[in-house]
């Protein structure tokens, strides 16, 4: 509604407001969070992902890196990144429950491969197939987020015939090829064999695209990818 009746975006409704108070919320507290990184910064001994970012923008001139990225930047995090991550592990219970033959499989590799006297680790993962074709194919039943980032249109262009003007609002529609009956055998069953090979090894189709499609998605998709394991090998 808002990209088709952009004032829309100045009427303040509860929800907005809301929505507001919350955002601001976020920013001051990231604020906070760098504000105590660049007091103890130390570019020899980076702890983490915003010591990174600001030695990278020190050392490298490159004027794209600004604080004002990192704090774009910080913001992803929590939402493409923590929510994707939540929103997937609730659609992981809801499969292991609906499907408890797979949930039983599961179970059957990780303690044939881990077993009960240590946790798992990410090197595991390269002898579970069944457990990762399992997690992708969650993701692609759940496709938690239905839509990629949004873009916009730097000039006219052509695309399969029809015209894209510039400035316009481009969103992948990441539900439609997950379920799409032309790609994915039978899409609305739940199938973790669709992610394995014929000699049992882990594949991903170019169709399988939960975080988004081009350089410019969802720049945390690693950081939810490790997440999302880890917890379901723990769990």
């Amino acid at each position: 509604m808002q990209m088709v009746l952009p004032i829309f975006l100045y009427v303040p409704t509860k929800s907005r407001i809301q929505l507001g108070n919350s955002l601001t919320s976020l920013r001051e507290f990231i604020d906070r969070i760098i504000d105590e990184h660049e007091t103890n910064f130390d570019s020899y001994n980076p702890r983490d992902y915003i010591d990174m970012f600001m030695h990278e923008m020190q050392s490298s001139g490159d004027d794209s890196l600004t604080y004002g990225h990192l704090r774009i930047y910080m913001c992803s995090l929590f939402f493409a990144g923590s929510t994707n991550t939540s929103n997937t592990m609730r659609w992981a219970l809801y499969c292991m429950l609906r499907y408890p033959e797979v949930q039983t499989a599961v179970q059957t590799e990780l303690e044939k491969v881990i077993g009960r006297e240590r946790m798992p680790l990410m090197s595991d993962k390269e002898f579970l197939p069944y457990t990762m074709a399992t997690l992708l194919e969650i993701q692609r039943f759940g496709s938690t987020a239905p839509f990629g980032p949004m873009h916009v249109a730097a000039c006219d262009t052509i695309s399969c015939g029809y015209l894209i003007p510039k400035g316009a609002y481009l969103l992948s529609n990441l539900w439609a090829v997950h379920h799409d009956q032309n790609i994915w055998e039978d899409p609305e069953d739940f199938k973790p064999e669709r992610f394995l090979t014929q000699d049992g090894k882990v594949k991903q189709p170019t169709e399988f695209i939960p975080f988004g499609i081009g350089k410019h998605k969802n720049i945390f998709h690693h950081h939810h990818r490790f997440c999302y394991r880890i917890i379901v090998f723990k769990t």
